[in-house]
């Protein structure tokens, strides 16, 4: 077995996301697979999620959060292993539910109508529907997802937003009108890092379909010659074990929060909405107290338990903490939009007080930036509040020139860490010194 490094900043994950069956999978199967641990964690909680179906859920007011997630395996190459993770999984999972494994998991998204068509409900007698609903969606090429939901007159993104929120979707054209309600459908996706920062467009960004997933940054976690050695009977364990955690979830329909959950949630949720940034990081995890409520929710029907308990709140907390450093490690400080990003890096580079007028922008980017793009690019920069746009005077007309916010360029690479893994710990140390602060109040008195 060799050991592989993985570069400065890598994420790193809690093993409190390891508790329970799905930490009892990993465990079990790594040890004798080149796929990263996270990959196969992601994987089993999607699947599983997928395979329970829409019954058992989480109520938050009129909305129910049901077990269905979508994530993303993103590797720094295509040597990730991403693909192997899927068939470790795919192994026990088909020990632990055959039907659902055969029927119920497909390849690729071809189009929005299709995925409609698949889950949908009765046409009346010519067309008695799909009764089973759950479907998961195995995208290797996730790139090939994105190009097709940037496709003018796709319906792809809206689709998929909605089977994520509430499983009703609709295509309502004059030709082929069709419907569903009630589907469960779950994505997996695998992409390279250098793929899905070329193509999750400012577009899919802005419509909500990225934060609607979990991009997990994941690597080829040692050197196998030989293979792994895990026994078929190892895997018919696992299955079996997922099956007994299967049959018991599926009789759940509504399930609480234990008192000591609830508090934890709600000092979590309190976090998440702490966290107010802008950029990719920002948009892509703006559903971060929606992942939290499923993912804690996955782990309770894993552990076949009607309550969700604190240690599935931790074991969520801290799978969204990786997805959330993923995030930072694969986009950076990028704002989405490539003209301001540009922009903003070259400002970087600059002497401090040095700017850049409307031709050095233009410049940047030859012809190709149109001058709507170039005139909007230095205003959201402003927006966000990190330049300053100011007119200099010449022995002409005055010009407009952009520079680098003051505190911005004295910050230099240091940016305030909004992770939400940090806000945490930030939030923990306030309490401790006000109750520091109390007790000695109270000594004083």
């Amino acid at each position: 077995m060799r050991a592989l490094t993985r570069p400065l900043g890598w994420p790193r994950l809690d093993p409190a996301a390891l508790r329970g069956l799905p930490g009892e999978i990993i465990a079990t199967i790594a040890p004798h697979t080149e796929a990263d641990p996270v990959a196969l964690l992601g994987d089993y909680l999607v699947s599983f999620g997928n395979a329970v179906g829409a019954k058992a859920h989480f109520p938050v007011g009129a909305v129910r959060h049901y077990p269905r997630e979508y994530m993303v395996a993103t590797g720094r190459t295509s040597k990730a292993r991403k693909g192997t993770a899927r068939a470790e999984i795919r192994e026990v999972m088909a020990h632990a539910d055959p039907d659902w494994s055969t029927h119920h998991v497909v390849t690729g998204i071809a189009s929005g109508e299709g995925l409609i068509h698949a889950v949908r409900d009765s046409a009346g007698e010519d067309d008695s529907g799909v009764i089973d609903k759950r479907i998961l969606v195995i995208e290797p090429e996730f790139s090939r997802l994105l190009a097709v939901a940037g496709r003018e007159g796709s319906i792809v993104s809206a689709v998929i937003r909605d089977a994520w929120d509430t499983g009703s979707l609709g295509n309502l054209t004059k030709n082929n009108p069709s419907k569903a309600t009630g589907a469960h459908i779950s994505i997996e996706g695998q992409i390279t890092i250098e793929e899905l920062t070329r193509r999750l467009t400012d577009t899919e960004i802005a419509n909500g379909m990225g934060a609607r997933f979990l991009f997990l940054l994941v690597d080829r976690s040692q050197g196998l010659r030989s293979g792994g050695s895990l026994e078929p009977e190892d895997y018919e364990k696992l299955g079996r074990k997922t099956q007994q955690a299967l049959e018991t979830s599926r009789r759940f329909g509504r399930l609480c929060r234990s008192p000591e959950a609830e508090k934890l949630w709600q000092f979590l949720y309190d976090i998440i909405a702490e966290q107010d940034e802008g950029g990719i990081v920002g948009s892509i995890m703006a559903r971060a107290d929606a992942h939290l409520l499923r993912l804690a929710l996955i782990y309770a029907l894993a552990d076949a338990s009607s309550v969700i308990e604190a240690g599935h709140i931790e074991a969520a907390w801290a799978l969204l903490c990786y997805a959330d450093d993923s995030a930072r490690f694969i986009f950076g400080s990028a704002l989405g939009d490539p003209i301001a990003d540009r922009i903003l890096a070259k400002l970087r580079e600059l002497p401090k007080g040095q700017g850049l007028d409307g031709t050095q922008q233009r410049d940047l980017f030859g012809r190709h930036a149109t001058g709507k793009q170039l005139e909007a690019a230095p205003s959201r920069l402003a927006e966000l509040g990190l330049v300053e746009n100011n007119k200099a005077d010449t022995d002409g007309r005055s010009r407009m020139v952009t520079f680098l916010r003051c505190d911005e360029s004295d910050a230099g690479d240091q940016t305030r860490d909004m992770s939400l893994r940090s806000l945490r710990s930030q939030a923990e140390r306030r309490q401790q010194e006000r109750a520091r602060e109390r007790a000695a109040e109270a000594m004083d008195t």
